[in-house]
């Protein structure tokens, strides 16, 4: 009999383990998906900042190109270069 009640007592603590292991996974894996929707929040920020910047080079290089035609138009040959980004 005595070992019967060993084995019941390993069934119930195994069993008791298994549990809470089962909670923890379950745990982790709900903040994992909470991570996961913010990371995807962060890389459509990510994504909206590389557009935007995009969008302004183009801008940039249209004003450029329009800047060279000018100076060729005037004779001019020097490159057209922008201004030092501290203002001086």
């Amino acid at each position: 009999m005595r070992a019967g009640r060993v084995v019941g007592f390993i069934w119930m603590d195994a069993t008791a383990q298994l549990e809470a292991l089962e909670r923890e996974k379950e745990r982790m894996v709900h903040r994992y998906l909470e991570l996961q929707d913010q990371a995807d929040e962060l890389n459509e920020a990510i994504y909206r900042v590389c557009c935007d910047i995009e969008i302004l080079n183009c801008k940039i290089n249209r004003i450029k190109e329009e800047l060279r035609l000018l100076a060729r138009k005037a004779g001019m040959n020097a490159p057209i270069r922008p201004p030092p980004a501290n203002g001086i």
